[in-house]
């Protein structure tokens, strides 16, 4: 008896039509020869109501704002093997939290850096010209702050005193707007604009001042976007606290306003992220008095379809004017950063079957976070290709089209 974890994709032909099955093998115990005995039937004409596309299988890109990572060869190299259709730029180092001095694409008087935006963006415009990105505007910069001398140590500014100042809410929007201009004055594909980044815990979702005040600097915000390109889509809030979602879209989810005569709406799309708890830790270590197991661990992906579709839900129950995309743009297997983790070969299943488990509960997308990275990256800090780089890999290049009905003979074997 043996060990053996196996991710592989089957090529089938038929009546002209390449269709394609993927099979994430469970780690499990067998005999080599039992392999050969598993059959997977597909049902061709089954189909079951899902398309995969570009967008199903995206990721995030939280060094885009780094020349230095942006213009090397083996990362382009690396994220042309992946091939990502569809990419969400954040990172909190845009507006210097995590990085004590450096203030990303920020200039010494906090405006945008023009220059270091187009030589960071410059390699994805002639690398990748028909990528789809969201870019994410995190939070404010520290100016427009109630304490302006905030010191960017305080982690990503979730305290009272990183709060928009109320007066300074349409200067953000003009510092938003800003961007955008240096995107579109310079040819930089930018439809998706998203804002901020996890500010529940800045701003209380419950809390009805609080809900009141972020939906007001999102709908300002977005506004000035849309008037400055009103080919743009815009979304928010990219929360991880669920009440949140449904205090935002059941306020501005169909709010609009006239936009050369016609009406724009504020809301394109919401987003959500989602971090399992520390099951995803490692194999034989112990999670609330469990082992951890591979079963468990890949087990855990069902919360990926229960939450698509709880946002589906929502998108239809608060969008009742327009369609509103749904997008779960971060996940991870755990918010444990260590390398140990994100670079085990448990994370290329785990990442197929959350992809198509998002995909069957209604996303339109989903991204992984993230794309270089010591700890979650695709990459790691030397750009070392990691386990779920080749999953992501075969997803972009073999699995878009409609999802037919398949089923297996192992229940160790899961079928797309």
């Amino acid at each position: 008896m043996v060990t053996k974890n196996v991710s592989s994709i089957k090529y089938y032909k038929m009546k002209n039509k390449l269709l394609y099955i993927f099979m994430a093998l469970m780690l499990c115990y067998f005999n080599m020869e039992s392999l050969a005995q598993v059959s997977v039937s597909v049902s061709w004409g089954a189909n079951q109501g899902k398309t995969s596309t570009g967008k199903s299988f995206g990721i995030n890109c939280n060094r885009f704002f780094d020349p230095n990572v942006t213009n090397n060869s083996t990362y382009l190299s690396n994220l042309q093997f992946m091939n990502p259709k569809f990419v969400r730029f954040h990172d909190w180092a845009v507006n210097g939290w995590e990085i004590p001095g450096e203030k990303g694409w920020m200039d010494a008087n906090e405006e945008w850096n023009a220059a270091k935006v187009i030589q960071a963006l410059t390699p994805f415009k002639n690398n990748f010209p028909n990528m789809e990105i969201i870019m994410n505007i995190a939070q404010w910069p520290t100016k427009f702050m109630i304490d302006p001398s905030f010191n960017a140590n305080g982690y990503f500014g979730r305290f009272n005193n990183a709060r928009l100042r109320t007066d300074k809410y349409d200067a953000f929007a003009a510092w938003c707007a800003s961007l955008l201009t240096i995107c579109k004055n310079n040819g930089f594909n930018v439809k998706y604009w998203e804002l901020p980044n996890e500010q529940e815990d800045l701003y209380p979702p419950t809390n009805t001042s609080s809900n009141n005040a972020i939906c007001e600097i999102y709908r300002k915000a977005t506004k000035k976007l849309k008037e400055t390109d009103p080919t743009i889509k815009t979304g928010g809030l990219s929360f991880t606290n669920d009440n949140g979602v449904v205090e935002f879209l059941s306020q501005v989810a169909n709010q609009s306003f006239l936009l050369n005569g016609q009406t724009a709406y504020y809301v394109d799309f919401f987003a959500q992220h989602i971090y399992p708890e520390q099951e995803g830790s490692g194999l034989g270590q112990v999670f609330n008095g469990q082992l951890v197991t591979d079963q468990k661990i890949y087990d855990n992906t069902n919360t990926y379809f229960e939450t698509a579709q709880v946002m589906s839900n929502r998108a239809s129950t608060y969008g009742t004017s327009h369609n509103i995309e749904k997008y779960l743009d971060e996940f991870a297997v755990s918010y444990n950063d260590q390398d140990i983790v994100h670079s085990a070969y448990t994370t290329a299943v785990y990442h197929a079957l959350a992809y198509f488990k998002g995909l069957l509960g209604g996303l339109d997308g989903m991204h992984d976070w993230n794309d270089i990275n010591g700890g979650f990256g695709l990459q790691d800090d030397s750009y070392n290709l990691r386990p779920r780089a080749y999953t992501l890999h075969m997803l972009t290049n073999h699995m878009i089209g409609t999802l037919v009905n398949t089923s297996s003979s192992n229940i160790g074997v899961v079928s797309y």
